[in-house]
């Protein structure tokens, strides 16, 4: 309908609902060609923010579903915009995505570079979903390399922050998510907490 009263803006918008609407109805490679259609309409408007975020949706698809290189290529694509505003909650998302993907790649120095660098933007923004995928991020790094008190100490930090994001979202916010399966940290922290504090263990799951 928009692209009948020429408002190839609209239309392109209106594409990359769909987009997110097979992302949830769990065609994740659907959505990718949707957001790849939605991306020359953006890029036809010189509208290259969007463009942007279409490239970090991309790539949290892909990194899901375990296609790796390929969602460094579009989180490149994505920094390559981003990086002009790196104190927004975008740059920090591809910062902390960009970290995930070479962790996946077993390079941990390029990793903490990456994250320690979105987490420092993410803990002035003060956003709780920021700082969650932060923690969640950099709790992993250190449990990769042994340091199980700091790991645990960013866990906790992560689920903390978790717990404080509202139940619906900012406008802004990313409508694909940084991870598929929360439970992962709750399930993070137990597998770390040494066996005699079965205390915080039961305290976790407490309905």
């Amino acid at each position: 309908g928009f692209e009948k009263i020429n408002m190839a803006y609209e239309a392109a918008k209106a594409l990359v609902w769909v987009g997110i609407g097979a992302y949830q109805n769990l065609k994740p490679f659907r959505a990718i060609e949707i957001f790849t259609d939605a991306q020359k309409l953006m890029a036809a408007e010189q509208n290259m923010a969007w463009v942007a975020v279409l490239n970090l949706y991309q790539a949290l698809i892909l990194h899901q579903e375990g296609r790796i290189h390929e969602a460094l290529r579009s989180c490149r694509a994505a920094q390559n915009f981003f990086s002009s505003f790196p104190e927004s909650g975008k740059a920090v998302h591809v910062g902390l995505l960009r970290a995930s993907l070479h962790f996946s790649l077993g390079d941990i120095d390029a990793a903490s570079k990456c994250c320690n660098a979105a987490s420092d933007v993410a803990e002035r923004l003060q956003s709780p979903p920021l700082l969650a995928a932060a923690y969640w991020t950099r709790a992993r790094i250190q449990e990769s390399l042994n340091s199980t008190e700091e790991a645990l100490f960013f866990y906790r930090r992560a689920i903390a922050s978790l717990e404080a994001t509202p139940n619906r979202l900012a406008a802004e916010e990313l409508k694909i998510p940084f991870a598929k399966n929360r439970s992962d940290m709750y399930e993070a922290l137990v597998r770390l907490l040494p066996a005699e504090l079965p205390t915080e263990a039961q305290d976790i799951f407490e309905i």
